[in-house]
This record gives structure tokens, sequence and C-alpha cells, in this order.
């Protein structure tokens, strides 16, 4: 998924030390297999599907500058913002780079 899910996604890999040139060309897979609109499709102006549809670089940059606008670190995001303890957060880190 590129909207809530991509951007908790990325979130996590930044948190993991990827770049964020990996972790925007990951990101961007998702235009790959990209499913339709489903119950949005004749919800959606067609000048809009192509913006609403599909994952963008701007998107997932905008995502990460207001994370790294607001906090000092990704860390810092995790601990303040989503509510992790230190220990947590560093069990997290463990977990995802083993």
């Amino acid at each position: 998924g590129k909207d809530r899910t991509g951007v908790a996604a990325a979130i996590l890999q930044r948190i993991a030390g990827v770049s964020r040139e990996v972790v925007t060309a990951d990101y961007l897979l998702t235009n790959l297999d990209v499913p339709p609109l489903g119950v949005l499709q004749g919800n959606v102006k067609r000048e809009l599907v192509a913006v609403v549809g599909f994952a963008h670089t701007e998107l997932i940059a905008a995502a990460l500058d207001a994370v790294e606008g607001d906090h000092a670190s990704y860390e810092a995001f995790v601990r303040d913002a989503v509510g992790l303890s230190d220990s947590e957060y560093l069990a997290l880190v463990r977990l995802m780079t083993g």
C-alpha cells in the first residue's frame, strides 16, 4: 500500500537505517501492482486518479520531511509521537536489524 501502510513502512525502514533514496525506490514499487480504486473509482475525478491511485516521490518525500522537520530523529518521533519507550524502541531496532 502507498498510503498509511507505505508511510509506516518508510518510517520503519528509516529507523532501521535505510537511506531515503532506497526508501523512496521501495515506496515507488507500489506502482508495479496498483489495484483498482474499487469503491473510490466512481467517486474520484478522472484527473485525480493519477494522484490518488499511484505512489509519487513527492508524497513520500513530504511524509518523511514532516517527520524529520517535527522531530530531532526517527527515534524521537517513535518515542514522542508513537509513544514507544526507549526499551521498546531498541527492541524494534533489534528486531528489524537482527
